[in-house]
Protein backbone atom coordinates (compact mmCIF):
# COMPACT_ATOMS: atom_id res chain seq x y z
CA UNK A 1 0.00 0.00 0.00
CA UNK A 2 2.95 2.69 -0.69
CA UNK A 3 4.69 1.93 2.50
CA UNK A 4 8.18 2.89 2.25
CA UNK A 5 11.64 3.56 4.62
CA UNK A 6 11.19 7.20 3.89
CA UNK A 7 7.58 7.87 4.22
CA UNK A 8 8.60 5.95 7.58
CA UNK A 9 11.21 8.75 8.84
CA UNK A 10 8.51 11.06 8.95
CA UNK A 11 6.12 9.13 10.91
CA UNK A 12 5.29 9.25 14.99
CA UNK A 13 6.93 7.13 16.98
CA UNK A 14 5.67 4.18 18.93
CA UNK A 15 7.15 6.12 22.43
CA UNK A 16 4.41 8.71 21.17
CA UNK A 17 1.95 6.64 20.04
CA UNK A 18 1.84 5.06 23.28
CA UNK A 19 0.47 8.35 25.03
CA UNK A 20 -2.67 7.36 23.31
CA UNK A 21 -3.08 4.16 22.76
CA UNK A 22 -3.33 1.69 25.79
CA UNK A 23 0.24 -0.28 25.33
CA UNK A 24 -2.36 -3.76 24.94
CA UNK A 25 -3.42 -2.80 21.47
CA UNK A 26 -0.18 -1.75 20.47
CA UNK A 27 1.10 -5.19 21.30
CA UNK A 28 -1.82 -7.03 19.80
CA UNK A 29 -0.97 -5.45 16.37
CA UNK A 30 2.60 -5.75 16.10
CA UNK A 31 1.71 -9.71 17.77
CA UNK A 32 -0.68 -10.23 14.82
CA UNK A 33 1.73 -9.00 12.31
CA UNK A 34 3.97 -11.82 13.77
CA UNK A 35 1.36 -14.42 13.77
CA UNK A 36 0.34 -13.50 9.78
CA UNK A 37 4.19 -13.29 8.69
CA UNK A 38 4.85 -16.54 10.86
CA UNK A 39 2.24 -18.59 9.14
CA UNK A 40 4.12 -17.49 5.29
CA UNK A 41 7.37 -19.30 6.58
CA UNK A 42 7.19 -23.07 5.53
CA UNK A 43 9.84 -24.62 7.76
CA UNK A 44 9.00 -21.80 10.81
CA UNK A 45 8.06 -23.98 13.86
CA UNK A 46 4.44 -23.43 14.73
CA UNK A 47 4.73 -20.31 16.36
CA UNK A 48 1.80 -20.26 19.64
CA UNK A 49 0.34 -16.94 20.71
CA UNK A 50 3.04 -16.52 23.50
CA UNK A 51 5.86 -16.80 21.67
CA UNK A 52 4.38 -14.21 19.34
CA UNK A 53 3.19 -11.76 22.26
CA UNK A 54 7.01 -12.06 23.47
CA UNK A 55 8.53 -11.79 20.32
CA UNK A 56 6.29 -8.38 19.70
CA UNK A 57 6.84 -7.18 23.15
CA UNK A 58 10.58 -7.26 22.52
CA UNK A 59 9.73 -5.45 18.73
CA UNK A 60 7.82 -2.40 20.85
CA UNK A 61 10.68 -2.02 23.18
CA UNK A 62 13.49 -2.25 20.63
CA UNK A 63 11.66 0.30 17.80
CA UNK A 64 10.45 2.88 20.49
CA UNK A 65 11.91 5.41 18.33
CA UNK A 66 10.81 4.03 15.34
CA UNK A 67 7.10 4.01 14.17
CA UNK A 68 4.27 0.89 14.35
CA UNK A 69 4.81 1.13 10.25
CA UNK A 70 8.23 0.57 10.51
CA UNK A 71 7.45 -2.92 12.24
CA UNK A 72 4.96 -3.85 9.47
CA UNK A 73 7.83 -2.66 6.65
CA UNK A 74 10.41 -4.68 8.27
CA UNK A 75 7.78 -7.81 8.21
CA UNK A 76 6.88 -7.14 4.55
CA UNK A 77 10.63 -7.12 3.78
CA UNK A 78 11.02 -10.49 5.65
CA UNK A 79 8.89 -11.95 3.67
CA UNK A 80 9.89 -10.88 0.06
CA UNK A 81 13.38 -11.68 1.67
CA UNK A 82 15.00 -8.53 1.23
CA UNK A 83 16.57 -8.31 4.91
CA UNK A 84 18.48 -11.80 4.16
CA UNK A 85 17.68 -15.53 4.22
CA UNK A 86 15.91 -16.71 7.67
CA UNK A 87 16.18 -20.31 5.93
CA UNK A 88 12.24 -20.44 6.74
CA UNK A 89 12.81 -19.40 10.45
CA UNK A 90 11.11 -16.50 12.04
CA UNK A 91 12.48 -16.34 15.83
CA UNK A 92 14.03 -14.36 18.31
CA UNK A 93 17.22 -15.02 16.98
CA UNK A 94 16.46 -14.76 13.32
CA UNK A 95 14.60 -11.52 14.40
CA UNK A 96 17.24 -9.85 16.13
CA UNK A 97 20.54 -10.88 14.55
CA UNK A 98 19.56 -11.07 10.77
CA UNK A 99 16.04 -9.16 10.36
CA UNK A 100 16.12 -6.04 12.63
CA UNK A 101 19.82 -4.66 12.08
CA UNK A 102 19.82 -5.57 8.53
CA UNK A 103 16.20 -3.37 8.36
CA UNK A 104 17.98 -0.74 10.55
CA UNK A 105 20.96 -0.32 8.54
CA UNK A 106 18.81 0.32 5.13
CA UNK A 107 16.79 2.51 6.81
CA UNK A 108 20.61 4.54 8.08
CA UNK A 109 21.37 4.57 4.85
CA UNK A 110 18.16 5.77 3.18
CA UNK A 111 17.99 8.30 6.13
CA UNK A 112 21.40 9.16 5.54
CA UNK A 113 20.67 10.03 1.56
CA UNK A 114 18.02 12.01 2.68
CA UNK A 115 19.84 14.29 4.53
CA UNK A 116 22.75 14.40 2.18
CA UNK A 117 19.84 15.75 -0.42
CA UNK A 118 18.47 18.26 1.94
CA UNK A 119 21.80 19.87 2.45
CA UNK A 120 22.56 20.08 -1.22
CA UNK A 121 19.14 21.49 -1.70
CA UNK A 122 19.72 24.02 0.96
CA UNK A 123 23.61 24.67 -0.97
CA UNK A 124 21.77 25.64 -4.20
CA UNK A 125 19.91 28.41 -2.57
CA UNK A 126 20.78 31.66 -3.55
CA UNK A 127 22.49 33.55 -1.35
CA UNK A 128 21.13 36.42 0.45
CA UNK A 129 23.29 39.80 0.24
CA UNK A 130 23.20 42.33 2.82
CA UNK A 131 22.49 46.40 1.02
CA UNK A 132 26.16 46.96 2.19
CA UNK A 133 27.84 43.90 0.24
CA UNK A 134 25.26 45.02 -2.73
CA UNK A 135 26.12 48.92 -2.79
CA UNK A 136 29.99 47.87 -2.73
CA UNK A 137 29.40 45.27 -5.34
CA UNK A 138 27.42 48.02 -7.35
CA UNK A 139 30.64 50.66 -6.96
CA UNK A 140 33.31 47.93 -7.94
CA UNK A 141 31.34 46.99 -11.44
CA UNK A 142 30.98 51.06 -11.84
CA UNK A 143 34.65 51.23 -11.85
CA UNK A 144 35.45 48.21 -13.50
CA UNK A 145 33.39 49.43 -16.00
CA UNK A 146 34.92 49.56 -20.11
CA UNK A 147 32.91 52.45 -20.94
CA UNK A 148 33.22 54.56 -17.79
CA UNK A 149 33.88 58.15 -18.29
CA UNK A 150 36.55 59.69 -15.46
CA UNK A 151 36.89 62.67 -14.16
CA UNK A 152 40.46 64.63 -13.95
CA UNK A 153 40.71 63.99 -10.32
CA UNK A 154 40.58 60.12 -10.48
CA UNK A 155 43.06 58.06 -12.31
CA UNK A 156 41.79 54.76 -14.82
CA UNK A 157 42.12 51.91 -12.80
CA UNK A 158 45.44 49.29 -13.73
CA UNK A 159 42.97 46.59 -14.04
CA UNK A 160 41.99 47.90 -17.45
CA UNK A 161 45.41 47.31 -19.10
CA UNK A 162 43.75 45.56 -21.88
CA UNK A 163 41.61 48.66 -22.70
CA UNK A 164 44.93 50.87 -22.25
CA UNK A 165 47.39 48.74 -24.82
CA UNK A 166 44.37 48.25 -27.70
CA UNK A 167 44.48 52.18 -26.85
CA UNK A 168 48.21 52.47 -27.41
CA UNK A 169 48.20 50.21 -30.11
CA UNK A 170 45.52 52.32 -32.51
CA UNK A 171 48.33 54.80 -32.10
CA UNK A 172 51.66 52.34 -32.47
CA UNK A 173 49.98 51.38 -35.62
CA UNK A 174 49.24 55.21 -36.99
CA UNK A 175 52.86 55.66 -36.65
Amino acid sequence: TGLSIPKCLNLPSIAQIKKELPAKTLIRSVREIVMNTARTFKFSENMDLGQATILATDLMDYFRDESLEDIVLMFKMIRQGELGSGKGRLDHDMMFTLFVPNYMLKKAEIREKQIQNEKMKKDREPIQHSDYAKQKFAELADMLSVNRIYSEDESKPVVNHHQIWINNLKNTVKN
